[in-house]
């Protein structure tokens, strides 16, 4: 199958879809847009052919019941335009440019609902992004930050499995870590995270082998804020540099 021809680019190689693939899964979960083919095609094509974005994009459009293709591009493109002035340059391989655009549009749409619980799935999704991205204990956010979570679900930001455990896909956690944070907010972010975990590790202990379920439950969110941490300047690396 031919890959997205005229969007396709050296960053996209890992991953891609083919372009009628990518339409095809559009169709199947945007049912309004049956009979508008051409306008499936350029959005795929806008978004590069991208799987998280194409999926991300459709269930958008169908939550929404957004009228057309054309309508969602240009929704997509406003919220490109507050990426523009810091937008990353990604490394290769990791997303097309178009894939922030998409995250952001349904961050916008959240944030700009009459939802009570708005506020709060912005802060919970900010922070998923900075734990591990699988099997996240609820219990990281504070109870109004779990309440809110169904909104990141609505929106295909998070999952949320039968055990009440979170999941978030490494690349959108990227996307938000990188650039839908204020930089300013960030020590606070992993401020709150390190707290919480550093309460629940507290119980554990090497010798004590009815603890060990909280090292496998909390020691690869505890890494991954660490790193971030690091990265971010706001935990010295090992060796003090």
């Amino acid at each position: 199958m031919e890959l997205c021809g005229a969007a396709a680019s050296d960053s996209l190689q890992v991953g891609s879809f083919a372009e009628d693939e990518a339409c095809s899964l559009v169709h199947s979960k945007v049912p309004l847009w049956a009979d508008q083919r051409e306008g499936v095609r350029k959005l795929v094509q806008y978004l590069h052919c991208y799987p998280l974005a194409v999926a991300q994009a459709a269930e958008y459009a169908r939550v929404y019941k957004t009228a057309a293709p054309g309508e969602y591009l240009e929704e997509l493109k406003r919220a490109g335009l507050k990426l523009a002035k810091d937008r990353r340059r990604t490394k290769k391989g990791e997303y097309p440019v178009t894939f922030p655009e998409v995250v952001q549009l349904s961050l916008d749409k959240i944030l700009q609902s009459d939802d009570a619980h708005a506020e709060d799935a912005g802060q919970a999704l900010r922070k998923l992004a900075l734990v591990d991205a699988e099997a996240i204990p609820l219990d990281l956010l504070t109870a109004a930050e779990k309440k809110a979570v169904f909104l990141l679900q609505e929106h295909s930001l998070a999952t949320v499995d039968d055990r009440g455990a979170a999941a978030m896909h490494a690349l959108t956690q990227l996307v938000v870590r990188e650039q839908l944070t204020v930089v300013a907010h960030r020590p606070a972010l992993l401020a709150a995270l390190a707290a919480v975990l550093k309460a629940k590790m507290g119980k554990f202990g090497h010798d004590k082998p009815n603890t060990w379920f909280i090292g496998r439950r909390y020691a690869n969110h505890v890494a991954k804020v660490s790193e971030h941490a690091r990265g971010w300047g706001q935990l010295k690396r090992a060796g003090g540099n």
